[in-house]
């Protein structure tokens, strides 16, 4: 089942387009709440300029008085960026770990060696 947003509650706001000018960007919002709240610009950090920015999130917590703290000086948003891929380096060494419960994990890597992590001791710490 979908899990629909409160009504009475808050939720992030993603700005998937930006323009920034003089070192800032504007919230979009409507020409009445601007002229009844003012307009909301956010300082645009000196690092991100020249990157590719994919969205930036504005998110709000404590009944939207605060918003969750990325790095200052940009408390209020997230930026989020277009990072290009970069190749794996191949390796000839590989480690397979297989999770369980009397044995946390048994481990086993293609040069020979092997080991088990005993997890009775964490088991009898949960119950």
């Amino acid at each position: 089942m979908p899990r629909y947003l409160n009504k009475e509650g808050y939720f992030p706001l993603i700005i998937p387009r930006i323009i920034v000018k003089d070192g800032y960007f504007k919230i979009p919002m409507s020409r009445k709440f601007k002229a009844e709240y003012a307009e909301v610009k956010i300082p645009f950090p000196e690092r991100l300029i020249g990157q590719k920015l994919k969205e930036i999130r504005v998110i709000p917590t404590y009944n939207a008085r605060f918003f969750e703290s990325v790095a200052p000086p940009q408390e209020a948003v997230e930026f989020i960026t277009k990072v290009e891929p970069q190749p794996a380096k191949k390796t000839d060494k590989a480690l397979a770990i297989d999770l369980g419960l009397n044995n946390l994990a048994t481990c086993i890597s293609n040069t020979g060696s092997s080991f088990i992590l005993d997890g009775r001791k964490l088991k009898s710490i949960n119950q």
